[in-house]
């Protein structure tokens, strides 16, 4: 196949487009409503609040008091302010006298830490005593000794009750607050509580000097707060001395809320935690919001830069909520193409209303989302710490919180300058949340001439659009374009469109840094694409993969991928669904497929088109970590996350889609009324241009793998194959596979079909006999299974874990992850390429406990494999998708009853595999079995092509000459009613446009799903009598073992199968189709020989080749000779050399389940003669598609003539010219290889060209 790709990414700026970066826009100081941040200047908090605390005592954490006065929202919650006095709330006649006051000692702290302390009073005499008192953490029960003047004194104990739920309390705080970071509780609950502890005393007359308090017993820390005395009625204040802690937060807190007027955690009630200005933190400086009147530039966007209110002393945001709207006013009106607002939101998101006002009276209105100031992105600004507005205690300091974000707004009207912006509270918020405005930025409005080139070279122009759309080039290179329009999915077009012109295959990448619209909600679907269409027209075929504006909007930040298969003149006017990559639907006009909500990860959104042959693929990627399958995507969904490239859609290029075609950047306000002007989509592209030739950065839980665990080359260019060498040991004694060789415990008897994968019956000796270059690796095998990968990093080492068991290295399964060598490679894709096996060995006996046996080999492909590797489409490390697996055709007798003969019949022999990357040109692809329905048209019978989680399946080429382009397979495959319903048939008619399947090449064909079945399928083939297809048929080998006419179906072995077509050119082919009866060649390619040994045996020669060189390709291509029209059930194997005779070639053999022949009884594998197709797959020439790889041409004198010949046989021109100078003339002479032509006198050059 060749190519031709249009280079982009060369021009980086054209004249006439204005930089389009957003800068600061001074407002006016009533633009601020809310003073939201404490400035540099403002007091700083003490080192400690308290010296001790109610829950810890001198632990000084948890909870304690706080006064009165200190918690703004709720000022009488707390305990007395600092020497007031109060009544006891139980007691009227119990009056105290709080301390003088609480910047120092305030209480008396006894627990089992703090043992003692004394308090004097001024000298009095009284009947009794009364202590405020309360603890925490449970009661504790006081001593005391009160001394007198006269040297007598009085003792005893009293207690003070826990500060939660007594009775008669004197004081109820209603609220706490630890320490040493602020934080209330209990506010308003009817706790804590302080208490009054009576004690009489016997000697009355003389006056009090000191008491002595000390712990006596209990498990909290009690609080004595006060004294006052009796003379008989009631109790008075007592001054006294000797307080030791301090446990009463302070009213006159450092801030105390006076440097700020609303918080983001309480809004206007001005409590909690809110921003500081840098440098107000002195033990980190580098915290905070931008000093008052600076300008920063963005995180996220270095277009996006911002100036912060002029002062931190005076209102400097613009703050929203349910009872609160704002409104940004322009110092000088600005002609704008859109507009940035510096947001974020406490207790978000806050969906704000907007309405922006022109000079000209105009406005245009919509609504955005100010997300939570804690854990969103992308992000603007990381303040990297808060504070709390009374205390100034710092909280989450280099945290990566709280966070500012850029909200952008296109402006339609970009002629008329903007004056004002007012913001409203959306009234569909729920939740007690407020957004604050911090600063606003804009772009310059530029409109842009239709028609002119811009960056990147492409030109822009519109489409049945009347709007002139602005373009800016941003300072990183970033294109922004703002532009009107209607859509581009209905009847006509109306949208803006920068394209260029591109020929033949394409695999055209682009960066959506952002997308905005005027009113997302409303507007519904703008979007900014890349697309890939016909024409100019706007009816024009096309395909895109769009990116659409995040919540709240009307998609909520989907990506969606639309394609219009004809072009409107051939359909009427209808819109239908494709479900992932299989469409669903029969009409053929247009077609979507839609990745669910918060797909879009701006600015790291990138979307993806690549064509190859008559077939599309659409792909996006982000930077969220996968979060699994979309559950609602019954047929295998998206990986939501996915820091790769994810197939979204594969669409087939019909009649409509010439080979060169427009590609480009739509961008499209998706307005009800094309002409509205109201209404706009601004969106920014970067990095536009071709994909790399590896796609995706390999990756593995979100991150890029280190270079010495990626994989190694991306296995797209060439046809690649092994050779594996499977056998047990000769002892019969193996392993279980749950552990490395090295911490084996003891062999033991492998016995057939006697356990599970990690049983020792499972055990065989794997590795390598010889490969292609790039080379395969293998972390999960098998008897019956390899879980194969390709192109490991070092191929070499990826066998470590094969080889005999005195390799302590050796392991059946690997761990899972990149850290294995054998996983450090592609696992095969059916994206990507077509996967066929077979077997390598005529027989095979082995020691355990079962007879010898003859087997056939198919390709399973499960949605989820076991093995894991590097997707090839997305790069990401995960489950792959295919696993050899080879089944005994016929058992034997088993004399040992534990082997298992209900299950599959797998078994251990030598094998070998192919691959063939669809890049390469090659026609394949995979079917769904027949009894697949499609769920829109309820066809039960509806032949669809096999596609699962993030792939599709048929290549470009396959596609070649369809016309059902909604549903391809229909026009390639007909399953065949055999009587029994064509749902239960695994019978079908393959056609390839355009190829004639007698003379034009083979096919080759694999079953793919073992189902139910004992033996697995088989996927024989026979070409049709008048050359116009296949028939293939797909059968259950048990299961058809009695009747031929037996086809694949549910209940057994699926009838799910993949093909491979070999064009007789296809460069380096060496093949052929062979009759069986007789082993003539009826068609073929390349040097070989061929001979019939005897019944179902043929020796098959090529010159240079052994074993070691290459591998062969075999399959079933014939009907039976006694029911010319029912493909023939044979199977093939083949293996080199050995006591084959003739020694120097391949023996192939055809054998068949003969059900009951053998001398029990027992069913058997007869040879039988079987017409087949081969070819031979080179390890270091492969065969390819015809033209792809450069011949080289030979030229030899033989007396007076010329023979002139060329590699990779035929599918070329040979050419000839008498002179290279200017420009020459070239005469073709034919395709004849080799050319012989008489010797002329003059120089003569010579080439050859691919038609």
């Amino acid at each position: 196949m060749k190519r031709s790709i249009l280079p982009v990414g060369l021009v980086l700026a054209c004249a006439g487009i204005a930089n389009a970066d957003f800068v600061p826009i001074n407002l006016t100081p009533g633009s601020y409503s809310q003073d939201m941040v404490v400035e540099q200047t403002a007091p700083h908090a003490p080192a400690t609040l308290t010296t001790a605390s109610m829950d810890a005592g001198t632990g000084n954490t948890g909870y304690t008091w706080y006064e009165q006065g200190y918690n703004q929202p709720d000022p009488t919650t707390g305990v007395p302010t600092a020497n007031s006095i109060f009544t006891s709330e139980s007691q009227s006649d119990h009056a105290y006298q709080m301390a003088p006051t609480y910047t120092a000692n305030n209480s008396v702290l006894l627990d089992s830490t703090v043992t003692s302390a004394t308090l004097t009073t001024t000298a009095a005499a009284y009947s009794a005593l009364s202590f405020l008192v309360s603890s925490g953490g449970g009661s504790v029960t006081i001593g005391y000794t009160v001394r007198h003047a006269d040297g007598s004194s009085d003792t005893g104990t009293f207690v003070s009750p826990d500060w939660f739920g007594g009775a008669n309390q004197a004081w109820t705080a209603n609220g706490r607050v630890t320490v040493p970071s602020p934080g209330f509780g209990n506010v308003n609950s009817g706790n804590p509580r302080l208490y009054s502890a009576d004690i009489a005393l016997t000697h009355t007359t003389s006056a009090v000097t000191n008491i002595t308090l000390t712990y006596s017993s209990g498990s909290g820390h009690a609080g004595i707060f006060a004294v006052s005395g009796s003379t008989g009625t009631g109790f008075n204040p007592i001054a006294v001395t000797g307080y030791n802690k301090d446990m009463i937060v302070e009213a006159t807190g450092p801030l105390n809320g006076g440097y700020t007027t609303a918080s983001m955690d309480d809004g206007v009630n001005n409590d909690g935690n809110s921003w500081y200005e840098q440098g107000y933190n002195t033990t980190a400086l580098t915290t905070g919001l931008p000093t008052a009147g600076s300008t920063f530039v963005s995180a996220a966007s270095t277009t996006h830069s911002y100036r912060m209110a002029p002062s931190y002393a005076a209102n400097n945001t613009a703050f929203i909520d349910a009872s609160h709207n704002g409104s940004l006013i322009l110092v000088t009106p600005t002609t704008l193409s859109a507009l940035s607002l510096l947001v974020s939101a406490g207790h978000g998101p806050v969906v704000v209303d907007f309405v922006v006002h022109h000079a000209d009276s105009s406005t245009e209105s919509g609504s955005f989302n100010a997300p939570d100031w804690f854990g969103n992105t992308p992000v603007s600004l990381n303040a990297n710490g808060r504070v709390d507005v009374r205390s100034a205690a710092f909280n989450n300091v280099n945290n990566n919180n709280p966070r500012l974000y850029s909200v952008d707004i296109p402006v339609a009207h970009g002629s008329s300058p903007v004056t004002s912006v007012d913001l409203n509270w959306n009234p569909g918020n729920t939740g007690s949340g407020a957004a604050a405005v911090f600063a606003l930025s804009g772009q310059a409005s530029s409109s842009v001439a239709l028609g002119q080139s811009m960056q990147w070279g492409l030109t822009i122009t519109n489409i049945s659009n009347p709007i002139t759309p602005r373009v800016g080039t941003n300072s990183d290179g970033s294109l922004t374009i703002t532009a009107g329009g209607g859509d581009t999915y209905g009847n006509p077009d109306s949208f803006t469109y920068a394209y260029q012109q591109v020929t033949g295959d394409f695999d055209i990448k682009v960066r959506v840094n952002n997308v905005t619209a005027t009113d997302p909600l409303g507007q519904d679907s703008p979007k900014g694409s890349l697309m890939a269409r016909a024409n100019l027209s706007a009816g024009s075929a096309n395909i895109q993969i769009s990116a659409l504006p995040l919540a709240p909007s009307g998609r909520q930040g989907q990506i969606e991928s639309i394609a219009r298969l004809q072009d409107i003149t051939h359909s009427p006017a209808d819109t239908t669904d494709i479900n992932g990559t299989q469409p669903t639907s029969a009409t053929l006009y247009n077609v979507t497929d839609t990745v669910p909500n918060g797909a879009c990860t701006y600015p790291d959104v990138w979307l993806r088109i690549q064509r190859q042959g008559n077939k599309f693929m659409t792909y996006f990627a982000n930077t969220k970590p996968s979060t699994g399958v979309n559950p609602n995507d019954s047929n295998g969904g998206y990986l939501i996350g996915t820091n790769g490239w994810q197939l979204v859609a594969v669409v087939p290029a019909g009649p409509d889609f010439p080979k060169t075609m427009l590609v480009g950047l739509s961008t499209v306000a998706h307005n009800s009324d094309p002409t509205d002007t109201t209404n706009a989509v601004a969106v920014t592209y970067s990095s536009y241009g071709n994909t790399p030739s590896t796609p995706s950065i390999p990756n593995w839980n979100g991150a890029p793998v280190a270079a010495n665990q990626a994989p190694g080359q991306f296995p797209n260019k060439s046809v690649m194959g092994i050779n594996w060498d499977i056998s047990l040991p000769a002892n019969g004694l193996g392993y279980g596979s749950d552990t490395v060789q090295s911490s084996q415990g003891a062999a033991s008897p492998i016995i057939w079909n006697t356990g599970g994968f990690t049983s020792v019956s499972r055990d065989v000796l794997l590795s390598i006999n010889s490969e292609s270059p790039a080379g395969f690796s293998v972390a999960r095998y098998q008897a019956g299974a390899l879980d194969f990968l390709l192109s490991p990093r070092d191929p070499v080492l990826a066998q470590q874990n094969l080889g005999p068991y005195s390799n302590p290295n050796r392991e059946r399964i690997g761990s899972g992850d990149p850290t294995v060598p054998a996983s450090q490679a592609y696992f095969p894709s059916p994206g990507y390429g077509f996967v066929m096996s077979t077997v390598r060995k005529n027989g095979q006996g082995w020691n355990d406990q079962a007879p010898s046996f003859y087997a056939a080999t198919y390709v399973q492909l499960d949605g989820v494999g076991s093995a894991m590797g590097f997707d090839m489409t997305g790069g990401n490390f995960r489950n792959a998708h295919f696993y050899t697996r080879t089944t005994k055709i016929a058992t034997g007798v088993i004399n040992n009853g534990a082997s298992d003969l209900n299950g599959l019949q797998r078994c251990a022999i030598p094998i070998s595999v192919a691959w063939f990357p669809y890049d390469q040109g090659w026609k394949a692809g995979y079917f769904q079995s027949s009894d697949t329905v499609d769920n829109t048209l309820s066809i039960p019978n509806s032949p669809q092509f096999k596609w699962g989680n993030g792939w599709g399946s048929f290549s470009g080429t396959a596609a070649t000459g369809i016309t059902d382009q909604l549903l391809p397979a229909m026009d390639l495959l007909t399953w065949q009613d055999t009587g029994s319903g064509p749902t239960s048939s695994g019978l079908a008619k393959l056609v390839l446009p355009g190829v004639n399947s007698l003379t034009d090449g083979m096919l080759f064909t694999v079953g793919n799903d073992e189902n139910n079945s004992l033996r697995g399928p088989s996927a024989n083939n026979a070409a049709l009598a008048d050359g116009s297809g296949w028939q293939v048929a797909v059968r259950g080998i048990e299961e058809s073992k009695y009747d031929p006419n037996t086809y694949a179906s549910a209940a057994d072995a699926g009838s799910s199968f993949s093909f491979l077509f070999v064009p007789w050119n296809a460069d380096n082919l060496i093949g052929a189709h062979v009759r069986g009866t007789d082993g003539a060649v009826l068609h073929g390619a390349g040097s070989f020989s061929l001979t019939r040994l005897s019944t179902g045996r043929y020796a098959l020669t090529i010159p240079g080749k052994t074993g070691t060189n290459g591998m062969l390709m075999l399959i079933n291509s014939g009907y039976f000779a006694s029911q010319p029209t029912v493909v023939d059930t044979a199977l093939l194997s083949y293996e080199y050399g050995g006591t084959n005779t003739p020694a120097n070639s391949f023996i192939i053999e055809s054998r068949y389940l003969n059900p009951g022949a053998g001398p029990s009884g027992e069913d058997i594998a007869s040879l039988r003669d079987a017409d087949f197709n081969f070819a031979w797959v080179d390890f270091q020439t492969p065969l390819a598609p015809a033209g792809t790889v450069p011949p080289v041409l030979s030229i030899t004198h033989t007396g007076s003539n010329v023979s002139v010949s060329w590699s990779n046989g035929p599918g070329f021109i040979l050419q000839s010219t008498s002179s290279l100078s200017g420009t020459p003339t070239w005469t073709s002479l034919g395709t004849a290889n080799p050319h012989v032509l008489p010797a002329g006198s003059g120089s003569q050059f010579f080439r050859v060209v691919s038609p």
